[in-house]
């Protein structure tokens, strides 16, 4: 079993360049501008009128829920439907469309700056974002492939218990491969299919560098955990039972009609998950990029002490994925 102990250096890092946060915020900011020019194309009522055909609709579940005989298939809410009637689909699904692409460009970008300063190279903002408009389409190669697996294994899921297993095998065979493929990209500008085998290069030139040999046909049974940013994942969990709960709450209207009250909450919860998914964007960011120019190129950044690199990969004994 392979696991990434704990990087310091990257927490150590985003503090000196704090450059890599904005990023992150550029593109929620964009994601939100874009939601916002397009409002009037996915829906023809105001804000306010699909608020609140939403909080109806939460309601009649919450009330539908509440009934012994009422199943899924005969719960008829008319909020729902006119809700539905309002929205143009074609739009919303374009919104999604252009909203993943606007992802992966700030990924690549976030990427690209970081991979900079790995190599000790001084880059203003708009260096990773030049580079993500360079590598663009091998990202969205990327982000096809991506989605085709995806795609492939929700299929395999679907098949009950046998299928729950396999994907789950599979899945985890893909994150480790995968693990520096937009770094490879980024850093190299090859396509999608070759960025899969330098990441499997990388993990395996890793554990050349800390003395322990590794064929890539041992990868079969890695396993991959990331403990760096490691607490605010947990943050990032409990923020999210938080607001499960608020919008529980609020449907329930245990608070009796006090909606601006949870509405306020609410928004601070999703302003720290906001902050808190900017913090582990740039440190995964960082520490990819840093293990990636330590693997492949022999360097580490003035301010990174090559001992925490040699101790990032831990091969333990486990169980073998046969595929």
């Amino acid at each position: 079993m392979m696991r990434m102990r704990s990087a310091t250096f990257a927490w150590d890092m985003l503090r000196s360049d704090g450059k890599l946060l904005a990023y992150p915020f550029i593109r929620i900011a964009a994601g939100f501008a874009l939601f916002a020019g397009m409002w009037t194309l996915i829906f023809d009522i105001s804000a306010m009128e699909v608020g609140r055909d939403l909080e109806a609709v939460g309601q009649a579940l919450a009330a539908s829920s509440n009934e012994p005989n009422t199943t899924d298939e005969n719960v008829v809410i008319p909020q729902a439907s006119s809700l539905m009637d309002h929205t143009n689909f074609g739009w919303l699904l374009l919104f999604f469309v252009i909203n993943a692409f606007i992802g992966v460009f700030s990924v690549g970008a976030l990427t690209g700056q970081a991979i900079a300063i790995a190599r000790g190279e001084n880059r203003g903002v708009g260096y990773g974002y030049s580079m993500a408009l360079l590598r663009f389409p091998q990202l969205i190669g990327w982000w096809i492939v991506t989605q085709v697996v995806g795609f492939i294994l929700s299929i395999i899921e679907s098949h009950r218990f046998t299928g729950l297993i396999v994907a789950g095998l599979l899945g985890a065979a893909w994150a480790v491969f995968s693990f520096f493929s937009v770094t490879a990209i980024m850093a190299t500008g090859c396509g999608p299919f070759a960025a899969i085998g330098q990441s499997k290069t990388t993990i395996v030139d890793s554990f050349k560098k800390i003395g322990t040999p590794m064929s890539v046909s041992e990868l079969k049974r890695v396993r991959r955990g990331v403990r760096v940013g490691g607490p605010l994942l947990i943050i990032n969990l409990v923020l999210f039972v938080l607001m499960a709960g608020m919008i529980y709450f609020d449907v329930r209207s245990l608070h009796q009609g006090g909606h601006g009250v949870s509405a306020g909450a609410f928004g601070a919860l999703v302003l720290v998950m906001i902050l808190n998914g900017a913090f582990r964007a740039a440190l995964n960011a960082i520490f990819k990029s840093v293990a990636w120019v330590w693997a492949r190129e022999g360097t580490v950044p003035a301010s990174v002490d090559a001992t925490q690199l040699e101790g990032v990969f831990v091969c333990k004994p486990g169980p073998v994925l046969r595929f």
